[in-house]
């Protein structure tokens, strides 16, 4: 039986329930436990043991339940911004039930060996400042990540890289390696670390997708992995007097995808995630915190450890970032600043990781 929130938080009032849903969906609900099988059965089964009223949800259920409760199926969607008020005191279960910027690669891996398909081309494009919201109809499969760290560049992209783990795992296959890149690689640490383990050879500096494409199409690219690195939204929140053009740019990504699709070998996969997304200054209303530093400061939505009266919620190596929760900023936006990221919030710390497979 399909059910929405207000319905399964009334018949958990009477019993325990067998119920299929997203597992963030569970932090909306109020006064209810996730219960083992096997534990349960115990305490169902044990005449001396007290029955506590307590709202229970069936964790993994087997077949011994099967009959004695309610299986239900929980129409919700958990990835609103009503997931803003929620994120703060649930953070060590959403990391365990979300694909995180830290496991990212790792799932990248083992979804190609369990699609068992003998890929040809594994392209992964990383994008500087992508939300999970914006790209919910962008019609290609897209499944929200979480970003655990501060939602800033410089801490998500090397933590997504993860020390090359997908350049090593296809070099271990044979693959070849090539990278793409907007910055000099010899030029900025950030840069450095991304393709940590390209050497100079194996990537590009570019100027435009065009200029990718162009690259490609002159290569030989059977049993190659792919690492671009491209500008995304991340542009409107820095100097920028012109209002963002956020579903030109979702519009320029699906066909920047699809010309990929048409340059390289099949069959193949693309990957495409974020560093972080964006809160729009036009789409919220915003909480300035007083007498927090002045007025220029670009941090709007962190602290770091050693500023003096930091608030927020610590994060990063050595609690080193102190960010702030939806929907306080440290400032008022400037006039060329359409939104912000680098605090906890469901715009900025969920991104897409989108998945094209090229037959």
């Amino acid at each position: 039986m399909n059910v929405n929130l207000r319905e399964l938080e009334e018949i958990l009032d009477y019993t325990p329930v067998i119920c299929k849903m997203n597992p963030i969906s569970f932090i909306y609900l109020q006064n209810v436990e996730l219960v083992d099988e096997n534990n349960l059965l115990f305490e169902l089964d044990n005449p001396k043991f007290i029955h506590p009223l307590k709202r229970y949800i069936v964790n993994y259920p087997g077949n011994n339940l099967k009959y004695r409760f309610p299986g239900l199926e929980l129409e919700h969607n958990p990835f609103t911004s009503e997931i803003n008020y929620l994120l703060k005191d649930n953070l060590d279960y959403i990391c365990k039930n979300c694909i995180t910027n830290k496991t990212v690669t790792e799932y990248i891996k083992n979804y190609i060996i369990n699609s068992n398909i003998d890929v040809r081309t594994v392209l992964l494009l990383l994008v500087d400042g992508l939300s999970y919201e914006d790209t919910k109809h962008i019609g290609y499969k897209s499944i929200p990540v979480f970003i655990d760290s501060p939602s800033l560049t410089s801490r998500s992209f090397p933590l997504i890289i993860n020390k090359g783990n997908l350049v090593l795992f296809f070099n271990s296959k044979g693959f070849n390696i090539m990278g793409f890149n907007y910055w000099d690689i010899n030029k900025t640490e950030l840069s450095t670390e991304i393709f940590s383990c390209f050497s100079n050879e194996q990537v590009t500096s570019v100027d435009s997708f065009n200029n990718i494409l162009d690259n490609l199409y002159r290569k030989n690219l059977n049993k190659t992995f792919i690492q671009i690195v491209s500008m995304g939204l991340d542009q409107w929140c820095h100097k920028q007097y012109e209002p963002p053009m956020i579903e030109s740019f979702i519009t320029k990504l699906k066909e920047n995808i699809n010309a990929l699709t048409d340059v390289i070998p099949k069959p193949a996969f693309i990957f495409v995630i974020s560093d972080h997304g964006i809160l729009w200054k036009d789409r919220h209303k915003f909480e300035i915190i007083e007498n927090t530093g002045h007025k220029s400061n670009p941090s709007m939505r962190y602290f770091t450890k050693n500023e003096i009266g930091r608030k927020g919620i610590p994060y990063g190596k050595d609690d080193d970032f102190w960010v702030l929760e939806y929907p306080y900023i440290r400032r008022a936006f400037h006039k060329n600043e359409w939104g912000c990221h680098g605090g906890l919030s469901y715009e900025e710390s969920f991104v897409p990781l989108i998945i094209v497979e090229v037959k």
